[in-house]
């Protein structure tokens, strides 16, 4: 019987400390960039991912305005969400709350713990854009905010950061996420040509529990 695909979570990333650069950069920069080498779903589980949340698999809705008034016309498909009676895409979901993506995500950020709050897909057609934001303004207790790109062919959609009185300009290769500290302002400028689709999910504090 042949084994099926390896996660790249159980290869030497943890041992060999390949994760300790790109922490530094998201503690000290507020922001970074996490290729697809690094992450803990294999190639397949991106796939599934890209598939199951394919326009041609579920219906999108849309929205003008974003969770703290500010303009986000895009089209948006919600799996998990405190409105949300039931799970949506519960093997999509299944891939960001297994023990190896939470051992991932606690060595890359260097926290003791977290929960994931509101996973969403974002899907953007030209003249779509979100304005800028902060995310712990609709929820205090968001600590980062995860970003999975599901599409590459596009023209413009760049994620631009704001830290002080910068602005950073992001736009990765398809599979690569962006986790940005949920404190920082961010937008995502005007799609031009294409569709941009990306995963989007939040680590949320844990409550300490009180006996």
């Amino acid at each position: 019987m042949k084994n099926g695909p390896q996660r790249k979570i159980n290869s030497n990333c943890f041992s060999l400390g390949q994760l300790d650069h790109l922490r530094e950069e998201l503690l000290s920069s507020g922001k970074v960039i996490v290729n697809e080498k690094f992450l803990p779903w294999n190639q397949s589980e991106l796939k599934l991912i890209e598939e199951r949340t394919s326009p041609k698999n579920i219906v999108y809705s849309r929205t003008e305005y974003g969770d703290t008034g500010e303009r986000n016309p895009v089209s948006y498909f919600r799996l998990l969400h405190p409105e949300i009676q039931e799970t949506f895409l519960p093997e999509c979901l299944k891939l960001i709350r297994n023990k190896e993506t939470k051992a991932f995500f606690l060595s890359l950020t260097g926290l003791s713990d977290f929960t994931i709050d509101r996973c969403k897909v974002h899907l953007y057609q030209k003249g779509d854009f979100i304005a800028l934001h902060n995310d712990n303004e609709s929820c205090p207790e968001y600590l980062y905010t995860v970003i999975l790109l599901l599409s590459e062919d596009y023209i413009g959609g760049e994620l631009i950061v704001k830290k002080d009185s910068c602005y950073y300009s992001l736009k990765p290769e398809m599979f690569s996420m962006i986790v940005i500290n949920s404190f920082l302002s961010h937008e995502v400028k005007e799609i031009f040509a294409g569709l941009r689709r990306a995963f989007v999910f939040f680590l949320r504090k844990v409550e300490p529990y009180n006996s």
